[in-house]
C-alpha cells in the first residue's frame, strides 16, 4: 500500500476537515432522492462509500430497515459500527462484489465515482450492476464538470481522479450495461422552498448564457442534457 492509499484508508476525512457530526445534519434524504427510492421499506439498500453513515441514517429515519454500507476508510467504518450500522470495510468494490452473495434493490454512490481511477470506472460499475436485482437502481451524485464550479471541484479534493459531465456519466453507465439512465433534479430546485422563484431566475440566466455562448462560439453535445448545477444526480437501472 502506497502513502496515497494509506491516507484514503486512515486519514482522508481528517485531512478534508469532515467530522462524524455530519451524521445528524439532515433528518431525511432530499426530495429528489426520496422520490427515487423503492416504495417498499423492506428493500435492500447498499450505500457504497458510506462515510460516517449520513445517508443510512436518513433512510432509517424514513422507515427503511435493510440498509447497509461499505467503505475503504477505517475511521468511518469504525464510527458506523459504533452507531449500530451494518457496514463492512473493503479494499475495493470488485473484491466485495465477488464475495458478496446479497442482491440489492437500490444502491447509492454519492461523491465516490470521481475517486476511482478512470480506467477502472466501467469495470467498477459492472461489478455494482451485478449486485443489483433485475430492475434495481443505482443512484449516483458527483461533481458536475460542465457547471461553473466544475474545475474547482476537480481539484478541490486532491484524491479526485476524474470529473464528469452528463454525457460522460451517461456513457460509462451505458457501457457498464445499465438499461436506463435518468438525470434527476437537473435544475437543482426540487429541494428548495422557493422552487418557482428559482426556476424564473434560471430562465433568465440561461437566456443570458445562451446569448454569450453564441457570441463566443461555445458548443455542447446536443444529445446530452445541459446541467448547470454543481453536482450531477442520476438514477441508472439494471436490466
Amino acid at each position: 500500500m502506497n502513502k496515497q492509499q494509506e491516507i484514503k484508508k486512515e486519514s482522508y476525512f481528517k485531512l478534508r476537515n469532515v467530522s462524524p457530526g455530519e451524521l445528524d445534519e439532515k433528518s431525511a434524504p432530499p426530495i429528489y432522492l426520496k422520490n427515487t427510492l423503492p416504495k417498499d421499506t423492506e428493500s435492500k439498500i447498499l450505500d457504497i462509500g458510506c462515510g460516517f453513515g449520513s445517508l443510512m441514517q436518513q433512510f432509517k429515519n424514513i422507515g427503511y430497515k435493510n440498509t447497509s454500507g461499505i467503505d475503504l476508510n477505517t475511521e468511518s467504518i469504525n464510527y458506523c459500527k459504533e452507531k449500530g450500522f451494518d457496514v463492512e470495510l473493503i479494499n475495493n468494490i470488485g473484491e466485495y462484489s465477488e464475495t458478496n452473495s446479497d442482491k440489492f434493490d437500490f444502491a447509492t454512490m454519492t461523491h465516490v465515482i470521481e475517486h476511482i481511477k478512470k480506467e477502472e470506472i466501467i469495470d467498477t460499475l459492472i461489478n455494482i450492476r451485478k449486485m443489483l436485482r433485475p430492475g434495481g437502481t443505482l443512484y449516483i451524485a458527483t461533481p458536475n464538470g460542465q457547471a461553473k464550479s466544475g474545475a474547482y471541484w476537480m481539484f478541490e479534493d486532491f484524491t479526485h481522479e476524474v470529473i464528469f459531465t452528463a454525457g460522460s456519466l451517461s456513457y460509462v453507465l451505458k457501457a457498464a450495461g445499465f438499461s436506463e439512465v435518468e438525470f434527476i433534479d437537473k435544475d437543482g430546485v426540487e429541494n428548495s422552498r422557493v422552487k418557482i422563484f428559482k426556476k424564473i431566475l434560471l430562465k433568465i440566466y440561461r437566456l443570458c448564457t445562451n446569448f454569450w455562448d453564441k457570441v463566443t462560439g461555445v458548443a455542447y453535445h446536443p444529445e446530452n442534457p445541459r446541467i448547470d448545477t454543481w453536482e450531477i444526480k442520476v438514477a441508472a437501472r439494471n436490466k
